[in-house]
């Protein structure tokens, strides 16, 4: 099977129900001790501890479990990806419960309530981005919401990377498609030929207009020349009366 995405640098956010059982700072330091699970305090305003857990970075709070997952999902599509990504996640979760003896669903006892904080999806071996690691240039996209798409070539793979936390796996699939679109086009259509494409769109326009407001005027030029003949053939009408 040829892979053409490759989903990675995902953070993974599980959100706690509140009054979790001795789910505090002081509960979770003396278990931890106690278990000889090794772990640093986090510097933040509520506290926290940060373990390790095969391979993960670990963020343990009052209100949540933060995972930072070091792995790479290569599949066809970006939802593909993150379908393995979440999967691996819930079986992560579920042995961070066994070894902290907690247990992390909501209400039903059997689902876990989290979201993805952080997603990158990169299409490997793609055509732009070999183009401009070769030139050895960067490339960055930015809009409003801030930076979403860059090219990178951090593992030799010359992707081309969806990077917004919220869009991503969205985002890529569109920079997909597009880049099938193109690779599809039997002359092999290029970016200056869109872009060529789009400037004479824009010329079109910009004559039809210009001769929109010609017919205007020759329009409005007709209306007046009809109501000064109408005015005359009154007036004659009004003369064979008398």
């Amino acid at each position: 099977m040829l892979f053409e995405v490759r989903g990675h640098a995902f953070v993974f956010t599980l959100h706690l129900q509140p009054g979790l059982r001795n789910w505090t700072n002081a509960n979770r330091e003396a278990y931890l001790e106690r278990n000889n699970i090794a772990y640093k305090p986090l510097n933040l305003g509520g506290g926290g501890q940060r373990i390790e857990y095969k391979g993960h970075k670990v963020w343990l709070t009052n209100k949540s479990v933060i995972l930072y997952d070091t792995n790479s999902y290569f599949a066809k599509e970006a939802q593909a990806a993150k379908s393995r990504a979440i999967y691996n996640f819930i079986k992560k979760i579920k042995g961070l419960e066994r070894l902290l003896k907690a247990d992390f669903t909501i209400k039903t006892g059997t689902q876990y309530k989290f979201k993805v904080s952080r997603q990158h999806y990169a299409l490997v071996k793609n055509a732009l981005a070999r183009q401009y690691n070769e030139a050895d240039e960067k490339l960055e996209v930015y809009t409003e919401k801030g930076l979403w798409f860059l090219i990178d070539n951090s593992f030799n793979l010359d992707e081309a990377e969806t990077v917004h936390s919220e869009t991503a796996d969205t985002d890529n699939k569109k920079v997909q498609d597009f880049f099938n679109s193109l690779k599809a086009q039997p002359n092999g259509v290029t970016i200056d030929s869109l872009l060529q494409l789009s400037e004479s769109i824009q010329q079109n326009q910009l004559l039809f207009s210009e001769n929109a407001l010609a017919h205007v005027d020759v329009i409005k030029e007709l209306g007046l020349s009809v109501e000064s003949l109408n005015g005359m053939l009154s007036d004659i009408f009004k003369a064979l009366n008398k």
